[in-house]
């Protein structure tokens, strides 16, 4: 009766184990899916946080140098910065909101794959 109920009960953590997994593949293809849908604004790789700022930042100057070229007109060390940043981004500037929405995203899609990977690492066989 004893060993029933350990065999019982290790089915029963492989299945809570395997549903687990499960969920969390899931949870990893939506999160990789919404970052698919930014991969022109961060090709390759998902940025760290420093060089998130940086282009944060760098969208924000896109905006002060176009308003500036249609208000004041530019020097042509503007002009040259301004084409620098249109070429970055294509010429449209990402609302404030889309790239924290970024950051949040990439945050949590680095978390679900050190999850996935600490749950292969557990030699469980299924």
């Amino acid at each position: 009766m004893q060993k029933a109920l350990q065999v019982a009960s290790e089915e029963s953590r492989r299945e809570g184990i395997k549903q687990a997994y499960a969920a969390t593949l899931q949870e990893e293809q939506e999160k990789k899916a919404a970052l698919d849908a930014f991969a022109d604004v961060f090709p390759g790789q998902v940025p760290q946080d420093e060089e998130f700022a940086k282009q944060n930042q760098d969208v924000q100057m896109l905006g002060v140098l176009k308003t500036t070229l249609f208000n004041l007109g530019l020097t042509e060390e503007e002009e040259n910065r301004l084409q620098e940043l249109g070429d970055k981004f294509e010429n449209q500037i990402p609302s404030e909101e889309k790239n924290n929405g970024n950051g949040k995203r990439a945050g949590a899609f680095c978390k679900t794959q050190r999850r996935k990977n600490a749950a292969g690492n557990e030699n469980v066989l299924f």
